[in-house]
């Protein structure tokens, strides 16, 4: 008596936990009744809070705007230094 087949998807092999062959039990000729355990555990995945890439209403707070104001001149100053050597 020998297990031929038993269809499990590559994502669920670490849910068969137990497989068996009933003996004397014959669903159809030359196939053996089949029984498994399968654990089965329901992931409870929280829901991630939104966050915008760009915060462009931190730009009304004076300071923000300040300091992106100056890291933007500076990067605009290293790029004409490469451009110009």
């Amino acid at each position: 008596m020998s297990i031929d087949y038993i269809m499990v998807a590559v994502t669920d092999w670490a849910m068969v936990r137990n497989v068996k062959v009933v003996a004397r039990e014959e669903w159809v000729s030359q196939h053996r009744l089949v029984v498994e355990d399968l654990c089965v555990r329901t992931v409870k995945r929280s829901r991630r809070r939104f966050k915008p890439r760009l915060r462009i209403w931190e730009l009304r707070k004076k300071d923000t705007w300040s300091r992106f104001v100056s890291g933007v001149e500076a990067r605009g100053a290293a790029v004409q230094e490469v451009e110009g050597t």
